[in-house]
């Protein structure tokens, strides 16, 4: 049962809250040529399921008897979005934080352990919902796509390494840029802000947040925003 100062979103259209860089960027990669074929290559029904199983087999799948809080954190979100598929959610041991939403048929989400134990209650449902917001957006297939690109030798596709170089700075740049349409989705299933100033200040380095001030993180983002060049940009998205 959701928060009741939680609005429900009845009928809400993910476009809504899609980012217009978002948008452009995906467009420019929808528009490259190779890119649909090297994709039904790489992500089959065969391959979703194996990559479905890899994660069944190494990670706990959150349900009512296993992260039981987490569990009803993702129903909320899910009811909160009034959206009529629920991902399924795997907790992964590791040490970094990171979350993520991977498949194409039946996306599902995973969040890192380290995660659990930094981020309060309201950090971790602001995490899920903003990958919610991809499954929601379609984003979960070009996440797919860079997935197996980051993780797989592409010598077995004729011109598979030359494809890849091609699409891999279009599909980075709107990798950042779709993260800008699900800050907006994430903010909509939290309805306050403040969660996500927190997780952006923790994952910068800030696990003793009596130790930063919000206003001067805020500084700090406009003196990088002012300096940085098209060039800075380009050195970032590849590293």
């Amino acid at each position: 049962m959701l928060n009741a100062k939680i609005k429900k979103l009845y009928a809400i259209d993910p476009k809504s809250w899609e980012h217009p860089a978002d948008k452009a960027a995906l467009s420019a990669v929808q528009q490259l040529k190779g890119l649909d074929e090297l994709a039904k290559k790489l992500i089959s029904a065969a391959t979703e399921r194996g990559l479905r199983l890899e994660v069944l087999a190494s990670n706990v799948k959150v349900s009512a008897n296993q992260f039981p809080r987490l569990n009803t954190l993702m129903d909320d979100i899910v009811e909160t979005f009034d959206w009529n598929y629920r991902p399924e959610l795997y907790v992964c041991q590791n040490p970094m934080f990171n979350a993520g939403a991977l498949g194409v048929e039946k996306p599902f989400i995973t969040i890192n352990s380290s995660m659990l134990r930094h981020f309060d209650e309201n950090e971790i449902k602001a995490i899920l919902a903003h990958e919610m917001g991809h499954i929601m957006s379609g984003h979960s297939l070009y996440k797919t796509l860079i997935w197996y690109l980051s993780n797989i030798s592409l010598s077995f596709i004729p011109m598979g390494e030359l494809i890849k170089s091609a699409v891999w700075a279009a599909l980075m740049e709107w990798n950042r840029k779709s993260e800008l349409s699900c800050d907006r989705a994430e903010l909509l299933a939290v309805q306050d802000e403040a969660p996500s100033y927190t997780i952006l200040m923790k994952m910068a380095g800030a696990e003793d947040l009596s130790q930063v001030n919000l206003n001067d993180f805020f500084a700090q983002a406009q003196e990088y925003e002012s300096q940085k060049t098209v060039l800075d940009s380009v050195r970032f998205s590849v590293r």
